[in-house]
C-alpha cells in the first residue's frame, strides 16, 4: 500500500487509552489520518448514537481510502448512513468488548444483570467489518468464546458459525506504549515506594490493592505510596479510606499534568501490585514496567501474554496471600528491574503503528 492513503479514524469515546491510541497512531503513521471523535463520556449513548453524528461528519468530507472505527461504534448503522462514495474498506479496532467488562456496582442496570445488547453491537460490527483488530490475543480469544456462548444461550437460530467467520478475519495488533528515548534519572525516595497508576475505577480492583497496603502497614512494614491515574466522577470509596489510613505514607496523590512529570513519578516507584479484574491490554502496567518498576501480577487476563510466565514466574500470584507475600518481597529487595524494562520495549508504540500501516484489509 502506498504512502498517500487517507484514513478516517472514528473514535466516539475519545479519552484515556482510546484517545492515546488514536492520536499516537496518527502521529506515527506514514498515512494521512483524520480523527473524527466525541468526548469520552456516556458510553452507552456513544454506542447507540455516535454512529449517526460521526457518519454525517465523515460524509461531509472527501471520501477516505479506508475507515478505522473503534468498538464503541455501531458499525452497521454507521455504514448505512454513509453515501455510496464513502463506503470503503473498514477496519474495526477492538479496545474492549461489552461481554467482558465487569458490571459496575453503581450501574443502575447492574441489578438486572448484563445487558447483552451492547455485546451484540460488538458482534454485529465485527461481522460487517472487513478486518477486525484486537489489542491482545487474550482479548481475541475471550471475545470469540463469549460470542459463542451468547449465541448458544439464544432460544433458536443459534448461528455460532458467525464467530468463526469473525475469527478468520481477525488479527492482533497491540496499541503499544510511548517509550521516551531518554528519561532523566530520578533519585529514589528514602522509603521503598509502591505505585498505583491506573484509572480510579472498580474494574482495577482498588479494594484489594489498598487492603494489601493496609496489612503491610499494620504488620510494621515501612513504605511510601504514589497515587496517579485518571479520576472519574464516581471514584470508589476505598480511595478516601486510603487517604486517611495511609496519610503518612502518601507522597503524591494527583493526576500528573505532563508526560514528563508522570514518567518522573513512575521512575521513583519500586513496586506495583496489580489487582485488576479486567484488562485486555495493559497500558499503565507497561508504562510502569518501562521505568523499571517491579510488577506483582495476577496469573490471568492479558498479563501472562505481556510477560512470559517462565521468565517472570516469581512475579505472578494466584491468591491474595501470594499477592501480599510477593509485594513484601519486592519491597525488601527494592531494585530497578531491567527485565521489566526490556519486556516493555517489545510494545513500543511505533513498532505496532507500523504493523497497522501495512496490515492487509479483507
Amino acid at each position: 500500500m502506498g504512502s498517500d492513503v487517507n484514513i478516517a479514524l472514528v473514535s466516539p469515546y475519545h479519552s484515556g487509552s482510546h484517545k492515546s491510541w488514536a492520536e499516537g497512531y496518527a502521529a506515527d503513521s506514514k498515512h494521512t489520518i483524520t480523527i473524527y471523535s466525541l468526548p469520552g463520556r456516556y458510553w452507552k449513548w456513544r454506542m447507540h448514537g455516535a454512529a449517526i453524528s460521526l457518519a454525517k461528519r465523515v460524509a461531509n468530507n472527501p471520501a477516505p481510502d479506508r475507515i478505522i472505527v473503534t468498538d464503541m461504534v455501531d458499525l452497521p448503522l454507521f455504514l448505512s448512513l454513509l453515501p455510496s462514495s464513502h463506503r470503503v474498506k473498514t477496519m474495526l479496532y477492538m479496545h474492549e468488548n461489552q461481554f467482558d467488562y465487569p458490571l459496575s456496582p453503581d450501574d443502575s442496570d447492574a441489578a438486572a444483570g448484563r445487558d447483552f445488547h451492547y455485546g451484540f453491537i460488538n458482534i454485529a460490527s465485527a461481522l460487517v467489518a472487513d478486518t477486525v483488530i484486537f489489542n491482545s490475543h487474550y482479548h481475541k480469544d475471550s471475545f470469540i468464546e463469549k460470542g459463542v456462548a451468547f449465541f448458544r444461550s439464544m432460544p433458536d437460530d443459534k448461528d455460532v458459525s458467525s464467530m468463526e467467520s469473525i475469527a478468520q478475519k481477525s488479527v492482533v495488533i497491540y496499541p503499544g506504549i510511548e517509550i521516551p528515548q531518554q528519561v532523566e534519572p530520578v533519585e529514589k525516595p528514602e522509603m521503598p515506594t509502591i505505585l498505583w497508576n491506573h484509572r480510579h475505577e472498580y474494574d482495577k480492583n482498588p479494594e484489594l490493592f489498598f487492603l494489601t497496603l493496609f496489612r503491610l502497614k499494620e504488620e510494621g512494614h515501612a513504605f511510601s505510596l504514589i497515587i496517579l491515574g485518571e479520576r472519574g466522577r464516581n471514584e470508589p470509596k476505598i480511595f478516601n479510606d486510603a487517604r486517611l489510613k495511609l496519610k503518612d505514607e502518601i507522597v503524591f496523590d494527583a493526576y500528573a499534568e505532563s508526560k514528563e512529570e508522570y514518567l518522573s513519578l513512575l521512575s521513583q516507584a519500586d513496586v506495583m501490585p496489580v489487582t485488576s479484574v479486567q484488562e485486555l491490554f495493559g497500558i499503565s502496567v507497561l508504562e510502569a514496567a518501562s521505568q523499571g518498576v517491579e510488577l506483582v501480577l495476577p496469573q490471568r487476563l492479558t498479563y501472562p501474554e505481556l510477560f512470559s510466565s517462565e521468565e517472570f514466574a516469581e512475579c505472578f500470584y494466584r491468591t491474595d496471600e501470594e499477592l501480599y507475600q510477593i509485594t513484601l518481597r519486592c519491597l525488601k529487595n527494592r531494585k530497578s528491574s531491567e527485565k521489566f524494562i526490556s519486556a516493555a520495549k517489545r510494545f513500543e508504540r511505533k513498532i505496532w503503528s507500523d504493523k497497522l500501516d501495512i496490515t492487509e484489509i479483507g
